[in-house]
């Protein structure tokens, strides 16, 4: 299976699932999702509730990684993914969030492919993901 592109006129698709860190039918949800992401053709995609399992079988599906550069940061014992189509300039990044479970917000700062940009200019889009805490802490969400 490839990854299907579209014409978009200059648009970008992006996606995003909370994948659900459960074991429950992983191998067939995985599957399922892998292929979804292959068709949809996204340019940008954010995962939430990723484990180790999903972001190991993720690394190691040849159809994504040839399409797609993953966020290079482990998921811990659940965490976050950004994929970004490999046409695409990105940079990832990881901010630490205050959190009791070691949240982070993946960022991956998208730059227009250009003959006269520089490596000081702005990230021409920026696309992250993030899944947050509701363990009773409106205050830490506040903030």
């Amino acid at each position: 299976m490839r990854a299907r592109q579209h014409a978009r006129d200059g648009r970008l698709v992006a996606v995003t699932w909370n994948v659900w860190f459960s074991p429950t039918a992983f191998d067939q949800r995985l599957r399922a999702l892998m292929r979804e992401v292959l068709e949809a053709g996204a340019d940008l995609v954010g995962f939430q509730e990723a484990t180790p399992r999903f972001e190991a079988a993720l690394r190691g599906c040849k159809p994504l990684c040839a399409a797609y550069n993953i966020s290079p940061f482990p998921v811990g014992q659940y965490g976050c993914l950004v994929l970004v189509r490999r046409t695409l300039p990105a940079h990832f990044k990881s901010v630490p969030l205050r959190s009791e479970m070691d949240r982070s917000l993946v960022v991956a700062e998208i730059f227009a492919p250009s003959s006269s940009s520089s490596p000081s200019d702005p990230p021409s889009l920026v696309f992250a993901t993030v899944h947050l805490e509701s363990r009773n802490s409106e205050p830490t969400r506040q903030n």
